[in-house]
């Protein structure tokens, strides 16, 4: 049996809070892409030799360094970590954490061999000798000057903690959320200038791709010496690799210049950083389908991130839609400005039980990358509404940031119908808003339920700790600018807005020809297939503004129909399964909603 001293289980090691039982190997733990240790002790505590001891051990962290690709070189970084295991005699047991198996083959290989002979292991002859296995006597040593080339050119820092000195490098996968973040910031109207931006370094940024773009051209002109057999797992570790950090790379640096630009109204200028981005954007997309293109690797992301790879992409393309052209969404201009992880915008689907509210929508992407909201619909009686959800609180490492960074308390709501909408407003049952009755609204009758959830808030498989009920009230009004009024000053709940246009916006991808109707979708009545040839891709239906379609639950997702009065599209399509490739298909078309 062994205990896990891991991320505060170390700690409160240290402070003497836990006693490991004898018989029962103490597991010191890492402590991420840093290595050895959570715990000061395990440098530092003398080994009991009636004791046992042993390590867990992550080769790569989901979380901690750049997980799309290979990040943990086995001199620099695992044998460091190793040997100081080895020298405290911590090998009783070895609990191993792969995260991804198959970019972790070089590494997982190596620390089984360090494992079974730590004297007579050699990382220099170990190399040379698993390059020849994987790809052959005659370009091995040609493949192993290239891992070599790749993680000195992989953007990293040498790093010491007091106690080893390894190598470090600079995140990937934590960047990627922020990009898909702020591509949905850019998609949804920003204006104040506000972008996330964790652990973004321009200046290292450029450097990897100017560094990193050497190291690819000598993977491809090494590509004709490697066996055939061998050819997709080469490109799999360099080529595609280096596309993709390369690709996340560039879209970190454009979407915070567009999103700088924004600020200063420089519509044309924050969409030139888009577009300046593209040839690497479409490198990375290629990369992400060449390694998703069997069979056997059809799903081979762990947590979402496939999915994440196809949000990435569906809102590069849909923010620099939203730059070129008049947006077709139906309420803009909201303030205060909302933005991803702060507070909910109206979003691409209707609002349903289950839904964060004050928190942020943007989940709704792909959970793998938020982590749920304290507070989410249990009842909901609408239907066809979408939500301008508000901040209820701010962490207080966020006070002070930026002006975005408060609370709704004592703010009112402004925003703008670009056409004919119901607006309905949720307040806590019991409270009183007198503006509400003062400018016309009117009770529904009707009441929805929100639930808090203590952490972790994803886990939606327990009830909530606490349920709230709110009055739902509304109004009918044109087109044009809507003020509501304030929030009460208190730490009551804030009010949530829902909005249920009249107009009907539909979009979605096409593989026809222009003006045709696309296979497996049927328009009758006064209805326009509208085309734009750039935006053709593999992507999720409903990437797009879909007003009236629900979030895509598969790819391509199951029938999906809509009916309007003066015309009506009906696409069907058979349920596959989850992360499957789609025949894309663009629909663009307005009508009336059917009452």
């Amino acid at each position: 049996m062994m205990t896990t001293l891991y991320a505060e289980m170390g700690k409160f090691y240290d402070q003497g809070w836990l006693d490991v039982p004898r018989g029962v190997t103490t597991g010191f733990s890492d402590a991420g892409m840093s290595g050895m240790s959570y715990s000061k002790k395990f440098w530092t505590e003398e080994r009991d030799p009636a004791r046992r001891y042993g390590q867990y051990f992550h080769t790569q962290y989901f979380g901690g360094g750049p997980q799309i690709a290979k990040c943990t070189p086995i001199e620099t970084y695992i044998k460091v970590n190793m040997d100081a295991m080895f020298q405290r005699g911590d090998t009783q047991h070895m609990l191993l954490a792969m995260n991804h198996l198959r970019h972790q083959q070089l590494e997982i290989r190596g620390i089984a061999e360090m494992l079974w002979d730590y004297p007579g292991f050699d990382p220099r002859e170990y190399l040379a000798r698993y390059c020849r296995e994987e790809f052959g006597e005659a370009a091995a040593p040609k493949v192993a000057a290239l891992y070599d080339a790749y993680y000195e050119k992989h953007p990293h820092t040498m790093k010491n903690d007091g106690f080893k000195t390894y190598a470090f490098y600079h995140k990937v996968m934590e960047p990627m959320f922020t990009i898909i973040a702020n591509l949905h910031n850019i998609d949804v109207g920003t204006r104040d200038g506000f972008a996330l931006s964790y652990d973004y370094r321009r200046d290292v940024y450029e450097k990897g791709i100017r560094d990193l773009g050497e190291v690819l051209e000598r993977a491809r002109a090494l590509r004709p010496e490697i066996p055939r057999e061998r050819l997709y797992f080469f490109d799999y570790e360099f080529t595609d690799a280096i596309r993709l950090v390369r690709g996340l790379y560039k879209l970190s640096i454009a979407t915070q210049d567009a999103i700088a630009r924004l600020k200063d109204g420089d519509r044309a200028g924050a969409l030139a950083a888009l577009l300046d981005a593209r040839p690497l954007a479409e490198e990375l997309y290629a990369a992400f389908r060449n390694q998703c293109g069997t069979d056997k690797w059809r799903h081979w992301f762990r947590s979402g991130t496939n999915q994440d790879f196809y949000a990435l992409y569906n809102l590069y393309q849909k923010a620099r839609l939203r730059l070129e052209v008049d947006a077709m969404s139906f309420v803009t201009d909201i303030e205060p400005q909302r933005h991803p992880y702060l507070g909910n915008v109206v979003t691409d689907d209707a609002a349903s039980a289950g839904d964060a509210v004050y928190g942020s929508q943007v989940e709704r992407h792909d959970p793998s990358f938020y982590n749920g909201s304290l507070h989410s619909l249990t009842v909901f009686p609408l239907r066809d509404v979408f939500q301008i959800g508000g901040i209820r609180s701010v962490y207080s490492k966020w006070k002070g940031k930026h002006p975005a960074y408060v609370s709704d308390h004592g703010l009112s709501y402004r925003f703008r119908l670009d056409g004919r909408a119901t607006v309905f407003v949720a307040k806590p049952k019991g409270t009183t808003l007198e503006w509400l009755a003062r400018d016309g609204f009117k009770p529904t009758g009707q009441a929805l339920s929100v639930g808090r959830w203590g952490w972790p808030y994803r886990y939606r498989s327990r009830p909530p700790t606490a349920t709230f009920d709110f009055d739902i009230l509304s109004k009918h009004f044109p087109a044009g600018e809507v003020t509501l009024g304030p929030n009460a000053k208190d730490e009551q709940l804030p009010y949530i807005v829902f909005i249920r246009p009249s107009l009907l916006a539909v979009e979605n991808f096409r593989r026809d020809a222009i003006g045709a109707a696309p296979a497996g979708w049927k328009i009758s009545g006064r209805g326009t297939v509208v085309d734009v040839p750039d935006y053709d891709a593999e992507m999720r239906p409903s990437a797009f503004d879909l007003s009236t379609v629900p979030r895509y639950p598969t790819l391509p997702g199951p029938s999906v129909s809509a009916s309007v009065t003066a015309f009506s599209i009906t696409r069907t399509a058979p349920q596959q399964p989850a992360n499957c490739t789609p025949s894309p298909a663009k629909i663009i078309g307005v009508g009336e909603r059917k009452r």
